[in-house]
């Protein structure tokens, strides 16, 4: 595997959340192909997060729950619009849907789960979604009334949704 920019933001990442490792979530190593590589960034964006705010299991499953079952879905349907970014308005519309129509695996993921003995069912709504992909997570941005993926995200947004399909 071999894609210099992206694994220089990978690197970044990983190395920031390195000093929190923890086995429970689930890091792919060796990284063997750029969904590994980017399944690492979004574990990063979720430890650098628990060292920020030292947030809790509840905050910790749902931003899991949101990197790997929601944000995919999102990808998905900014691509066959062929767009990386959509108007507040047309984002909230989308994530109101996949929110609806997702089936969001409540046993997932079990090790964070199990870690922090959590159980029953994840609460997910449109606000804490946004809140945590957006301000929590850095992995959308929003400015100027637009919803957006950086490049690098929405590449393996899309890469992920075909895994699913």
């Amino acid at each position: 595997f071999n894609d210099t920019a992206t694994t220089e933001i990978y690197t970044l990442s990983l190395h920031d959340a390195l000093p929190i490792y923890v086995e429970f979530l689930d890091w792919k190593l060796p990284v063997e192909s750029s969904t590994d590589l980017f399944h690492n960034y979004y574990l990063a964006q979720i430890a650098l997060m628990m060292r920020r705010n030292g947030a809790d299991g509840t905050k910790i499953l749902q931003s899991a729950v949101c990197v790997h079952q929601i944000l995919p879905a999102i990808a998905y349907r900014y691509e066959v619009a062929f767009s990386i970014n959509k108007l507040n308005r047309e984002y909230r519309d989308i994530l109101a849907d996949i929110l609806a129509v997702e089936a969001i695996d409540d046993e997932y993921p079990e090790a964070i789960r199990d870690h922090y003995r959590l159980r029953g069912k994840i609460s997910l709504t449109d606000d804490l979604v946004t809140d945590l992909l957006i301000n929590e997570l850095h992995l959308l941005h929003r400015d100027n009334g637009m919803t957006s993926f950086s490049h690098q995200m929405y590449q393996i947004g899309r890469a992920s949704c075909r895994e699913r399909v």
